[in-house]
């Protein structure tokens, strides 16, 4: 039944309020890149840095049959 509880607090948020928006320029970003702020994530760095090495290692024993 509506009017039934209590009445709303005049304090409450609305829960369908809207975000406020920025708007971006059409013709894009002007000057350089902001850096990255987050930092980096040291499992996929630590992946990274693992398949490098085995892809180095690879190499070496293509190039050197007898070293490997």
């Amino acid at each position: 039944m509506a009017g039934m509880g209590p009445p709303p607090s005049g304090n409450a948020r609305r829960r369908n309020a809207t975000v406020a928006m920025t708007r971006l320029p059409a013709g894009g970003r002007k000057g350089e890149t902001p850096r990255w702020p987050l930092l980096d994530d040291i499992v996929t760095v630590a992946k990274r840095d693992m398949a490098q090495r085995q892809a180095d290692e690879l190499e070496l024993a293509l190039l050197e049959p007898d070293l490997a």
